[in-house]
């Protein structure tokens, strides 16, 4: 055997033994078992249906419906909302705190939001958005998965503690906003202004985010609990082109339609590069013990096989997006009439930033692709990409042991949330922040959020509520 026949058959043997030796990461723990009123929970959560705590961007937040929430929560909890300190921050947002008996310890922080996106009243639902209906084993209505649903299973855990006489040995707080799916501008960016002002360090932050995902995670065969371990920034573009008008039956050479036009191909065309990130790498490495061979021998060997891994990741539009920045034109403003030449043509493009990325960074890429000087490109909005909270941390294992008790024989790992959640504003604060809801998405469930037929099923609801109960127990001690 030749010298370079020798040196491949060793790399191979060393990929091989790599894979073959690979060790679960998962927590061998004890399940508990916790009871729980799922029918009285159901019914609570059908209540909170009902009041349209909608948020968009042109109207804002609907403080009637807003202050209405509120009165519904301290009438259904009484417990917590009669023992526990309570603050309105930015007049919508709720913060609660449950003071611990080691008040000098960093507090834990619950989050979640209980505004939601609006509803299309031309989409067809099967049950009217915000009746609350509960029908064939399920509760239907616009924000139980986003994200009222995590919301009261949060209240109902803590209710259910309080009831017990339990009180942690560290402070919970709990931070509960009406403006999640506008930025969180004046909720939970100002509750986190407000602890920092307080000197407040939390010890570990849980929001919305991953869920228990059962079909949707390839090669594993199984239910995957995906734990946020960080999440994409996001940077909205204005590009604009301005000429002159006149009528279409003496166009010139070129349109600000068509330059504009020109400009998003080009950038469709030249997308960001793929890479994988720290989140990426942890979630490639905790999920290969649980697949097959294949898969084992390309996450076990990414010193040599990174560029196939993310050939292969690339595959799908979800790989796509989780290993690189994505580039989305979302809006088209030209002419008002057929037969006008626009004189300004415009278009919205939204990108997601791969942590890494910046939105400097993102927006001189931008330019430089599109390298044309007619094409005004302005920043509307936009938020770095928060720090990632490393899995090996103490906190995070809290959080896995929590699911596990709970959901029993589900594989946990890190992950990296496209989307953006209220608990960014807080990454000055601790660097401990993990984005999960206890909450199982399905194939068939994962246009529901922010579509059409939004549902859970009311013994997963009561699951999320045992989760809620033991996280609790776990991260204040």
């Amino acid at each position: 055997m030749s010298a370079i026949g020798l040196s491949f058959a060793i790399v191979v043997i060393v990929m091989i033994v790599r894979a073959i030796t690979l060790e679960s990461s998962q927590l061998e723990v004890q399940r508990v078992a916790i009871e729980v009123d799922s029918k009285a929970v159901a019914e609570h959560l059908a209540e909170a249906i009902q009041i349209r705590t909608v948020s968009d961007d042109e109207n804002g937040s609907d403080f009637d419906e807003i202050e209405r929430f509120h009165r519904f929560l301290a009438q259904a909890y009484p417990l917590t909302f009669g023992q526990i300190e309570k603050e309105v921050v930015g007049r919508g947002s709720l913060l609660l705190t449950w003071s611990g008996r080691s008040p000098e310890l960093d507090p834990v922080v619950l989050m979640a939001h209980f505004d939601v996106v609006p509803v299309v009243e031309t989409d067809e639902w099967s049950h009217p958005a915000f009746d609350g209906v509960i029908s064939d084993g399920y509760l239907w209505g616009r924000g139980v998965l986003d994200d009222k649903g995590a919301l009261i299973a949060i209240l109902e855990g803590i209710e259910t503690l309080l009831g017990e006489g339990f009180v942690p040995r560290r402070t919970v707080l709990i931070v509960l906003g009406h403006d999640e799916e506008i930025g969180g501008a004046r909720g939970a960016a100002k509750i986190a202004a407000l602890l920092g002002e307080r000197g407040m360090s939390p010890q570990s932050i849980l929001d919305e985010g991953g869920a228990i995902t059962e079909g949707l995670i390839a090669g594993v065969p199984g239910p995957v609990a995906l734990v946020g371990v960080a999440e994409k920034g996001f940077l909205t573009l204005e590009l604009s082109v301005a000429m002159e008008g006149g009528h279409s039956a003496m166009p010139p050479p070129e349109t600000s339609v068509g330059i504009l036009s020109k400009a998003i191909v080009r950038l469709e065309g030249s997308p960001f590069s793929q890479r994988l990130t720290p989140a990426m790498r942890e979630q490639l490495r905790t999920l290969a013990p649980e697949m097959g061979f294949g898969a084992r021998v390309l996450a076990a060997n990414l010193w040599s096989l990174e560029p196939l891994a993310l050939r292969v990741i690339g595959s799908t539009e979800v790989g796509l997006a989780m290993t690189r920045t994505s580039i989305a034109p979302t809006m088209l403003e030209a002419s008002p009439k057929a037969n006008v030449l626009a004189s300004t043509a415009k278009a919205i493009v939204n990108l997601r930033l791969l942590p890494g990325d910046t939105s400097e960074s993102a927006r001189g890429r931008v330019l430089a692709v599109i390298g044309d000087e007619r094409v005004e490109v302005t920043e509307l909005t936009a938020s770095e990409a928060p720090p990632w909270s490393d899995p090996s941390d103490p906190a995070f294992q809290v959080v896995a042991k929590s699911i596990r008790e709970v959901f029993g024989d589900v594989i946990v790992t890190p992950s990296m949330l496209m989307a953006t959640t209220d608990s960014r504003h807080f990454a000055g604060l601790t660097n401990r922040i993990y984005r999960f809801a206890p909450l199982r998405v399905r194939p068939e469930d994962v246009t529901r959020f922010h579509g059409v037929d939004e549902r859970i099923a009311i013994d997963d609801l009561a699951d999320a509520v045992r989760f809620y109960v033991q996280y609790i127990r776990n991260a204040s001690e």
